[in-house]
Parts: C-alpha cells; structure tokens; sequence
C-alpha cells in the first residue's frame, strides 16, 4: 500500500496543471489515516501473539510438571515415615 500512496502522492505534486488545495489535504488525510490503522493492527497483533506465546509456553510447562510428576524418580519411592 505505501508504494502505491507515495505514486499517487507524488503524481499530486508534479503535476503542472493547478492544484486543488482540497486534494492535498484528502491526501494528508489518507497519510494520516493509513499510518494509524498500521499502529492500530501492529500493536493489536503485537498483543495477540505475545497472549498466543503465553498460552503456548504455560502448556508447555503444564506438560512438562505433568509427565515430570508422572515419571518422576522420587515418586517411585515407597513413603516412610521418620
């Protein structure tokens, strides 16, 4: 989308006939609209994969204690007591 915003942008400023004020600022317009949808979804997919990171590394550990407790040499000892 950026290279194509710049073409555009730039065609607007080349361009020989007169330039319409109302044109720059839809185009400042879109600039700015563009650059805070990106922040937008870049920090919102930012949160999703660093909850779906989480999530991953909390089963994996969940698994791990499991088959630790399950397998584990001290388990296998009879209790006595004193």
């Amino acid at each position: 989308m950026t290279p194509v915003l710049i073409y555009l942008i730039a065609n607007y400023l080349t361009k020989a006939e007169k330039k319409s004020v109302g044109e720059g600022f839809m185009w400042l317009a879109v600039v700015s609209l563009v650059r805070f949808l990106r922040s937008f979804f870049d920090g919102h997919a930012a949160y999703r994969l660093t909850a779906l990171g989480s999530d991953v590394g909390n089963t994996m550990a969940l698994g791990m204690v499991k088959k630790s407790l399950k397998y584990s040499v001290l388990c296998n000892k009879k209790f006595k007591m004193g």
